[in-house]
């Protein structure tokens, strides 16, 4: 990683603004297959922009993690839709681990929960323990930063992500 010195001023503003809104765009290209963070032609420059972005204040942590609320979001719910249109059972769907996040934080209407199904005795509640078992959103960004994968349910218990 180089190291840039780099000076604040009014006139960088725009550069500043136009920077962080090309760092969360590229965001949107995100995919969680089960626990691996992968966005399309993320590189080593990508990640050390955004490193830098975030350490000299040009886009937020919570501004960050805002979009990757968001993201994940839509990542559950579009495992939903797999399950209920294309019959994938809800621990098989592209991402379980983003559908529990969306289950938990207020996604589905109460409607659309009573539609899921959950295999091997599991209901919402353990549903969302076991794949909702860390803060998805610190480990996505963790991965985004770091050239790590989000841990198994198995090696949450060592992974930064989820201390």
């Amino acid at each position: 990683m180089c190291i840039i010195n780099y000076t604040a001023t009014p006139e960088k503003n725009a550069a500043e603004k136009a920077l962080a809104r090309a760092i969360l765009a590229s965001f949107n290209h995100m995919l969680i297959i089960e626990a691996d963070v992968t966005i399309p032609l993320w590189t080593d420059s990508l990640r050390e922009m955004l490193n830098f972005a975030i350490t000299q204040e040009i886009v937020t942590g919570k501004e960050v993690l805002t979009e990757i609320n968001m993201i994940l979001r839509r990542i559950g719910r579009m495992s939903f839709y797999q399950h209920i249109h294309a019959k994938v059972p809800s621990d098989h769907v592209q991402s379980p681990q983003a559908l529990a996040y969306a289950l938990a934080n207020g996604e589905f209407s109460p409607e659309e929960k009573q539609m899921i199904e959950y295999d091997h005795g599991e209901i919402e509640r353990t549903f969302i323990q076991e794949y909702n078992y860390c803060d998805l959103k610190q480990g996505v960004l963790n991965s985004l930063l770091k050239k790590t994968e989000l841990p198994t349910p198995q090696q949450a218990f060592i992974w930064e992500g989820c201390n």
